[in-house]
């Protein structure tokens, strides 16, 4: 299973990944990378070797916009749709008036 089929995946299985990409990279992790997952009474941590063997945050990232791009059922809620709208508009104008 690629990266984009595991994003799609976790995006179905899991609606609040749709909007935020960190608790996306989190999902990814306790899905794919189990045996990196360390446990200390009621607390979960992720081992740091885990890092090496993980796609890039951006990469994963990536991979939600094109798949909410490609399947609109994976799309985040309309209100996390108009604020990223309003960001992108926001940062265009202000790369013109530089």
């Amino acid at each position: 299973m690629n990266l984009s089929e595991k994003v799609k995946l976790i995006l179905r299985k899991y609606k609040d990944s749709r909007e935020n990409d960190n608790i996306l990279f989190a999902r990814y992790i306790f899905e794919f990378n189990k045996e990196f997952l360390k446990t200390s009474g009621e607390e979960t941590y992720v081992s740091l070797s885990v890092f090496p063997h993980l796609p890039s945050f951006e990469s994963i990232s990536r991979a939600r916009r094109k798949a909410q791009e490609e399947e609109k059922e994976l799309a985040a809620s309309n209100e996390v749709q108009f604020a990223r709208a309003v960001k992108r508009v926001n940062c265009k104008l202000n790369f013109r008036k530089k």
